[in-house]
């Protein structure tokens, strides 16, 4: 596969021709080191409703808060590599007792 970045031939900072491959989600200016990351990121939420058309929601338990006082929803950051249905935290479906298998 392609780096995502392989088009950038010259750094956007200084212009220069050394600008190369850093890692899976950057490159780097051997002359000014100028870092560019390829950083897409959508954001990703699952919003699950009950026969009664409600959103069913779970305590925010990692959250600073009182506890049980907060509620939230799940979601996730997409990458390049995941589609919307694997982005959903994995843990959600223990939670509420559902399959999101098919997602």
């Amino acid at each position: 596969m392609e780096h995502p970045l392989a088009q950038f031939l010259y750094c956007p900072e200084c212009g220069s021709s050394h600008f190369e491959i850093n890692n899976e989600k950057s490159k780097k200016c051997a002359d000014c080191g100028f870092v560019y990351y390829f950083n897409p990121s959508a954001a990703t939420v699952a919003l699950i409703l009950n026969e009664k058309n409600e959103v069913l929601a779970r305590t925010a338990f990692r959250i600073p808060c009182e506890r049980g006082k907060n509620t939230t929803v799940r979601g996730n950051f997409l990458t390049s590599d995941i589609n919307g249905g694997i982005g959903i935290d994995p843990d959600y479906d223990g939670d509420l007792e559902v399959d999101l298998g098919e997602l």
